[in-house]
């Protein structure tokens, strides 16, 4: 019988809600990989972005964030999707007041980090909605914004629109120390992937790499000895885990 599918939010959470699953130890190693990704040290400020809509990027995004506050790292998730916010859903926090708020004067710093569940996490909801998103990231109140985040934290994640469409995942990415693109394995063409890289290749962002996600297990075969030997470890333990492996379209994180 196939496992019925994890609720999203399941999912946005896992690394809090199922730590030792599969997933979970792909989000670590995505968060090893990219500690090692710079050789002049971790990056800070990291884009996660994606070339089209509804191809995971939020969720990895969350699960980095939370893997690093694991870590003992002070980490803040910002909501830069102005356009279409939803981390305040998965967080369960209001979104008002957010950073279009404190972009626009109408409230302070400290009214817009809000504490999560994970320790070492806060979040930054995106606020209301502008009417010129690209540009309100691109103005002084906002460079202010991080630089003064980069003292307080060890590290930013900004989750963005999409790449391929919208200018926001650019402008942010000049500021950022990194971008993190995903795609979704079936999903994402070579074609959109690529151009997406040229975009920011245009503008000498510097690409982190890239994260297939939502692999399916018939597409998992080269990786079928490693899920066995991690069942097998888990079971000597007699720890239970999630079942994900049985699932067509659960999130697995290669970094490239």
């Amino acid at each position: 019988d196939r496992t019925p599918p994890l609720p999203s939010r399941e999912l946005d959470l896992m690394m809090l809600k199922h730590p030792r699953s599969a997933m979970s130890e792909a989000i670590r190693h995505l968060r090893t990989s990219l500690m090692l990704s710079v050789s002049e040290g971790p990056p800070e400020v990291i884009v996660v972005t994606s070339p089209h809509p509804r191809e995971g990027k939020s969720t990895i995004a969350i699960n980095l964030a939370i893997a690093l506050a694991q870590d003992g790292r002070r980490v803040a998730i910002l909501d830069c999707d102005l356009r279409k916010p939803r981390l305040h859903e998965v967080f369960e926090i209001d979104n008002h007041p957010g950073l279009t708020s404190y972009l626009a004067g109408n409230c302070s710093m400290s009214d817009i980090l809000k504490p999560t569940e994970v320790d070492n996490l806060v979040f930054i909801p995106a606020g209301p909605a502008p009417p010129n998103p690209a540009e309100l990231l691109n103005s002084q109140a906002y460079n202010n914004l991080l630089q003064q985040l980069r003292r307080d934290f060890q590290h930013l994640i900004i989750d963005t629109p999409p790449t391929l469409g919208f200018a926001d995942a650019r402008v942010l990415a000049l500021q950022a120390d990194g971008v993190l693109l995903v795609a979704k394995h079936q999903g994402t063409s070579k074609e959109a992937g690529k151009l997406a890289r040229q975009h920011f290749a245009q503008i000498n962002a510097k690409m982190l790499g890239m994260v297939l996600n939502q692999v399916g297990t018939k597409d998992l075969r080269r990786y079928a000895h490693y899920h066995k030997c991690y069942e097998q470890y888990y079971a000597d333990k007699q720890v239970e885990t999630p079942a994900l492996e049985h699932q067509d379209d659960f999130p697995s994180v290669h970094l490239n």
